[in-house]
């Protein structure tokens, strides 16, 4: 769940940048923009509900899985390894 959170605060911090700002900027705000821009807002919310340790040690600190698993080592190889 917490990536679907993260893909939910990115969309909407795009939004209100790239669609919202401009618009605030010039002036040429009107009711419907404004009401868009009031509920995209509530998404703020999710900065305090978000764990951010737990996704700053999970996420970012602690090494990822591999891709691909290696491949196993036939009986030959590791007899000749040791």
């Amino acid at each position: 769940m917490l990536p679907l959170l993260l893909v939910e605060l990115t969309w909407k911090a795009i939004w209100l940048g790239a669609f919202a700002l401009p618009r605030w900027l010039d002036g040429t705000l009107d009711e419907g923009m404004l009401a868009s821009i009031f509920e995209t807002s509530l998404g703020a919310i999710l900065l305090l509900v978000i764990p951010w340790r737990y996704l700053w040690a999970n996420y970012v600190i602690r090494p990822g899985d591999p891709w691909r698993l290696r491949p196993a080592r036939s009986e030959a190889e590791a007899n000749r390894a040791a």
